[in-house]
């Protein structure tokens, strides 16, 4: 068993760290709020949603360089390819 004295020592080490831990809590509420999340679920569900996203970009980016390999281009060459397209589309949109 503990002496009390270490007792009370180790219970008010708990206490404090208790007082900080629901500080943070609010703090990160105020945070969240201050963005404009109604609160932590939302805001991770939106967290997650990105994560998906960007997974997806990068595997899409990864197919398209492996295509690119395999047809003998080099990176630099498909890109010089694809800002070409994107900018006859821009001036068709024009």
């Amino acid at each position: 068993m503990l002496k009390s004295g270490k007792y009370e020592e180790l219970q008010t080490q708990i206490d404090i760290l208790d007082i900080k831990i629901n500080n943070t809590k609010g703090n990160i509420s105020e945070i969240l709020l201050k963005y404009g999340y109604k609160n932590a679920k939302e805001f991770y569900t939106e967290l997650f949603k990105a994560r998906e996203e960007k997974t997806r970009y990068e595997e899409d980016y990864k197919d398209w360089l492996e295509q690119c390999i395999n047809k003998q281009f080099d990176a630099s060459n498909c890109n010089s390819i694809f800002n070409k397209k994107e900018m006859r589309s821009n001036d068709i949109s024009r």
